[in-house]
């Protein structure tokens, strides 16, 4: 939220785009993923070279990669 100099809430709009990986053989064959990273399939890397084509035709102002909490969460035990 920006507020101007009058004091008035100026209110800036912008897009988000959410982009998934592309088919997994895990995914694929209906297998359980997530700790490891899978390697995709011929149509996963089609699909991913035809996201980058898209992309560029977007102006990106910041880009946020999400890796998955469960890489960075400890075991424990209780």
């Amino acid at each position: 939220m920006l507020i101007n100099h009058i004091g008035s809430v100026l209110i800036k709009k912008f897009t988000v785009y959410l982009i998934r990986h592309g088919e997994t053989y895990l995914n694929k064959f209906d297998r359980m993923q997530g700790w490891a990273d899978a390697p995709l399939t011929p149509k996963g890397i089609q699909d991913a070279h035809m996201a980058a084509k898209k992309c560029k035709m977007f102006t990106l102002i910041k880009l946020f990669p999400v890796i998955s909490l469960e890489l960075f969460i400890r075991p424990t035990s209780f």
